[in-house]
C-alpha cells in the first residue's frame, strides 16, 4: 500500500494521541480489497490512541476515464462519453457491492455517487459538447470528481467497521485563487476553516 502520511502532534500530546493525516493514491483505493487494507490501517492506528484524517484519490484509472470522457465530448462524441460515464459508476458500484455493508449504507453509497455525477459531471459534459471545446475550469471540474466519489465509500467502510468517520469534501476546507488549472492555494484562509472542520468535528471523534 503505498501512502504518504505525516503526523502532526504538539510538544504536549503524548505519543498515543496524535493526529495522523494520511495520503492515499489511486493504487491504494483500487477494488473493494484495498479499501479493506486501508481499513485495517486506519483501525490500527485508532486502537493506538491516534486521530486519522485521510485523503483519498480516485479509484485506480478513473481520472484517465473521466478526462477521456471530456475529451469525447470536445470531439461530439457523446456516446463515448455516456459510455465513460458508464464505466466510473459500475466501477463504484461493484466496489460498494464488493464491501458487504448493510443494505441501507450500500444505497446511501451509490445515492452519494449518482449524486455526485448528476451534480458536476453532466452538466459539464453537456456544456462542452454544446461548444466543442472546454477550458481549465471545465477540467478542473471533471478531473476532480473521482476523489468526489472515493470518499463516501471509504467512509461507509470505516462506520461498517465501527469506527466514527464524516466525509469532509475538499471544497469544504480547501481556498484557492481564481485561477482554473493552476490554482494557488490562501495557505490563511485554508487553515482557518481546517481549524473549523477541525473543531466541529474531528475534536468530537475522539476515542
Amino acid at each position: 500500500m503505498k501512502n504518504v502520511f505525516k503526523r502532526f502532534c504538539s510538544s504536549n500530546e503524548k505519543e498515543s494521541n496524535k493526529l495522523i493525516v494520511a495520503k492515499f493514491g489511486g493504487s491504494s483505493c483500487g477494488n473493494h480489497e484495498a479499501y479493506a487494507k486501508l481499513g485495517d490501517f486506519f483501525e490500527k492506528q485508532i486502537q493506538s490512541g491516534h486521530r486519522m484524517v485521510g485523503v483519498f484519490s480516485a479509484m485506480f484509472a478513473v481520472t484517465d476515464r473521466l478526462l477521456a470522457a471530456l475529451y469525447a465530448a470536445k470531439d461530439g462524441d457523446l456516446e463515448r462519453a455516456r459510455a465513460c460515464r458508464t464505466e466510473i459508476r459500475d466501477l463504484h458500484v461493484r466496489t460498494i457491492e464488493g464491501m458487504n455493508l448493510e443494505e441501507s449504507e450500500a444505497k446511501k453509497c451509490v445515492e452519494w455517487v449518482d449524486d455526485r455525477l448528476g451534480t458536476f459531471f453532466d452538466p459539464t459534459i453537456a456544456k462542452v459538447s454544446e461548444k466543442r471545446d472546454f477550458d481549465a475550469q471545465d477540467q478542473d471540474m471533471i478531473a476532480h470528481m473521482g476523489e468526489r466519489l472515493s470518499i463516501c465509500m471509504m467512509d461507509a467502510h470505516c462506520r461498517s467497521r465501527g469506527l466514527k468517520s464524516q466525509v469532509v469534501e475538499s471544497d469544504g476546507i480547501l481556498v484557492t485563487n481564481d485561477v482554473s488549472g493552476n490554482a494557488t492555494p490562501q495557505l490563511g484562509l485554508t487553515q482557518e476553516k481546517v481549524q473549523k472542520v477541525r473543531s466541529c468535528k474531528i475534536e468530537r471523534f475522539k476515542y
